[in-house]
């Protein structure tokens, strides 16, 4: 399922959407005491220097306003209009899965 889904992000082009550089199956780590950990599915993505909008929202502790929440808002509206017109659903929105560039 993984594979199936990271060939449809890879179709997806909008500049609301993370773009993905590689995936795969046969990734492989070594641990600090040499471990070994092995056939782990990867996936290389576009760096999202600020991170997730939770951290963002949770690093504001007056909140991020009407202005700062009109302006997510429309973004996610953006994406997921574009997303809907090309018939692919995002199965796990939430506040943790919706990234940010530096330019926001």
């Amino acid at each position: 399922m993984a594979r199936s889904e990271m060939k449809i992000h890879e179709l997806l082009q909008h500049e609301n959407i993370v773009k993905i550089g590689d995936f795969g199956e046969h990734g492989k780590i070594t641990k600090p005491n040499r471990e070994s950990v092995e056939e782990l599915f990867f996936i290389v993505m576009e760096y999202m220097p600020q991170g997730a909008l939770y951290n963002i929202v949770e690093n504001h502790s007056r909140g991020i306003g009407e202005d700062g929440s009109r302006f997510f808002m429309q973004q996610i509206i953006k994406t997921v209009k574009y997303m809907n017109d090309v018939m692919v659903v995002h199965r796990d929105l939430k506040i943790e899965n919706i990234l940010f560039t530096d330019k926001m």
